[in-house]
């Protein structure tokens, strides 16, 4: 076996969060709560003190915590063994009173850390300060002020959000920005789409596609929404007309044949409704009866990062040799017209991949399905998940 049991391992673990912070107090709590949701989710609590943390499926993504309190060589140890264990760190730093001698050391390394530019191949672990009191810490890394996210009840929720987003960024390109793609119709989404986009305005380094706002005059409009549902989590604002507009059903087409992230926000009020045939087989749906639209951007930013690490993991298995990224295809959606869609863009652009992954397994009805399709296209190939692949390799070498 060319690469360590270890190495392949590791490319399954592509993010770990530590929240570190010292002699925490009722905000420290409540953010730790709301990180906690945003990266495991949960079911959804009326409970005051949850209803605004993430709802949903576990992202799989383990979140640590250590007090400075207890002596910040706890600390640093646990923030080493995560990198140790991990491809990427995000260190969250809960400060709410200027630190103690050992803590501001603590703080100032990982500040360094996060800024070394010759880190190499060893990506080093990115520090998230969140400043509960304005100028308790000041580094070269950008903190993000507490006391300016919102009202109080809804500050953690934006806190963690923002930690979503920020992993979101570094298990990718530096420059990345996230884009939601907000899909409405005119004639009874707008009042819903206009709040929503107010407010991802409160959320630091997200972008979102607005047509009204966003189709420059004189620009292809058609070409400037295709490739604005491309690069985006696509929100599709499924009010009582949508499926009759046909732009709204172009664009989660769209959607589909790019496998992008989608959520779907269930806002129809009919009774009866006609039978489904939008593509939104495996996407979250979200429904906003009391007007909780941090609920949607959660749910939007959970999506996005849940994609994310799938296509890190894949990236990985190329870093270290266990495939070929020119013999490999990525399909972002376990979905049977997602898969049929990118084996033709492969066969149209002359290529003939050997592995076949998607981020979840298929049901076990539509796994021979999948498999036949891919073999269709390319007899040679193997299709599965990155945690399939790792075991398949492992269990050969295994004497």
């Amino acid at each position: 076996m060319p690469h360590s049991s270890e190495d392949l391992l590791r490319c399954l673990v592509p993010l770990k969060v530590v929240i570190i912070g010292e002699n925490p107090g009722p905000e420290h709590h409540a953010i730790r709560s709301a990180i906690h949701r945003a990266f495991h989710g949960g079911r959804y609590s009326a409970d005051s003190s949850e209803a605004y943390f993430a709802a949903g499926e576990d992202l799989g993504v383990s979140v640590l915590e250590a007090d400075s309190a207890d002596g910040p060589g706890l600390a640093k140890q646990i923030v080493a063994d995560a990198c140790a264990s991990a491809l990427h760190t995000l260190v969250v730093a809960v400060i709410h009173d200027i630190p103690t001698e050992g803590f501001r050391e603590l703080l100032d390394q990982l500040d360094r850390a996060a800024q070394d530019d010759a880190a190499g191949e060893q990506h080093p672990p990115i520090l998230l300060p969140i400043l509960l009191q304005e100028r308790a810490w000041q580094g070269e890394t950008q903190g993000l002020n507490y006391l300016m996210l919102d009202e109080y009840a809804l500050r953690p929720a934006y806190a963690a959000a923002n930690a979503l987003a920020l992993a979101w960024r570094i298990l990718g390109a530096e420059p990345d920005r996230l884009s939601l793609f907000i899909s409405h119709a005119k004639l009874d989404g707008l009042p819903l789409a206009n709040s929503f986009r107010h407010q991802l305005e409160k959320l630091y380094g997200l972008e979102h596609f607005y047509d009204a706002l966003h189709i420059p005059p004189g620009s292809n409009w058609k070409r400037v929404l295709r490739n604005g549902v491309e690069r985006s989590v696509v929100v599709a604002l499924r009010t009582n007309v949508y499926e009759e507009r046909f732009w709204c059903v172009q664009e989660m087409d769209w959607a589909e044949d790019f496998g992008c992230p989608i959520v779907v926000v269930e806002a129809r009020t009919h009774l009866v409704r006609a039978r489904e045939f939008l593509p939104i087989g495996g996407s979250p749906c979200v429904h906003v009866p009391d007007g909780n639209l941090i609920r949607i951007l959660q749910s939007a930013l959970r999506e996005a990062l849940r994609v994310r690490l799938f296509v890190r993991q894949v990236q990985a298995l190329g870093d270290i040799g266990a495939i070929a990224a020119g013999s490999t295809l990525r399909v972002p959606r376990t979905s049977l017209a997602t898969l049929g869609l990118r084996c033709q863009w492969q066969v149209q652009m002359g290529q003939a991949p050997k592995h076949v992954f998607v981020p979840e397994k298929f049901r076990e009805p539509h796994r021979q399905v999948a498999e036949r399709l891919v073999k269709c296209y390319f007899s040679l190939a193997w299709i599965g998940t990155p945690q399939m692949f790792i075991q398949q390799i492992i269990a050969a070498a295994t004497p």
